[in-house]
C-alpha cells in the first residue's frame, strides 16, 4: 500500500502463514556404501599385519587383532567441515568386538566417538556415554558438529547430548573424518 492509501481506524490487516516448503535433504559430500574397500577421497593408514580387511555381505570387516604399537587402522578423509557451522557424519555399523571409532576433526577441535560392545562413549568426555548393545546389528550412528556442540543420534533418537565439548585442541588441527579399528593397546 501507499501511504495515501493508508486511513486512520479503517485499515484491516490479516497474516496468514503457509507451512513452509519441504525441504529436499542435503546431499552427502562423499559417501562410501561397504560394497568394497574404501577408495578417494579415502585414504588408508598404514596399519599392521594384524589387521584384516575384506568385504562380507556388502560391509567391510574391518579388525584390528592386534595389541603393539601400529596396530590399528583407520581410513581418513579431508571433509572440509566449518567449526562454526553444522557437519554432520553418518555410519552404519555393527560392532563384532572390541572397540572402534569416528573421529571427527575440524581444524580447531575434535571429537573420537568410541563403538564397544557396552555402547558408545566420547573419548575426551568419556562420562558421556550411553550403554547399548552394539553388537546385535547394525545401528544407524549420527554425529553433529555445530560449532562447539557435538551430539550423537542412534537410529535417529539422541543418546549423546554434549554441549561446548569441542574446546580448542592442539591435536586436532586436522579437518578429516575417519573411521575405524582400535588403536595400539586395543582390539576391535
Amino acid at each position: 500500500l501507499s501511504a495515501a492509501q493508508v486511513r486512520k481506524g479503517v485499515n484491516h490487516l490479516a497474516l496468514t502463514l503457509h507451512p513452509p516448503a519441504p525441504t529436499q535433504q542435503k546431499a552427502w559430500s562423499f559417501v562410501y556404501d561397504g560394497k568394497e574397500l574404501p577408495a578417494k577421497p579415502w585414504r588408508r593408514d598404514k596399519g599392521s599385519s594384524r589387521i584384516h580387511e575384506s568385504i562380507e555381505k556388502n560391509a567391510l570387516l574391518l579388525a584390528d587383532r592386534g595389541r603393539e604399537v601400529g596396530d590399528y587402522c583407520y581410513y581418513r578423509a579431508a571433509w572440509g567441515a566449518d567449526p562454526d557451522t553444522e557437519s554432520v557424519v553418518e555410519a552404519r555399523v555393527k560392532v563384532i568386538r572390541g572397540s572402534s571409532f569416528l573421529i571427527l576433526t575440524n581444524g580447531i577441535s575434535g571429537e573420537r566417538v568410541e563403538l564397544s560392545p557396552e555402547g558408545i562413549r566420547l573419548f575426551h568426555h568419556p562420562k558421556l556415554r550411553y550403554a547399548m548393545d552394539t553388537t546385535g546389528g547394525f545401528h544407524r550412528y549420527q554425529v553433529t558438529l555445530n560449532g562447539a556442540d557435538l551430539q550423537v543420534h542412534v537410529d535417529e533418537v539422541l543418546r549423546i547430548d554434549a554441549p561446548g565439548v569441542l574446546a580448542p585442541r592442539d591435536y586436532y588441527q586436522r579437518n578429516e573424518v575417519a573411521f575405524g579399528a582400535a588403536d595400539s593397546t586395543k582390539q576391535g
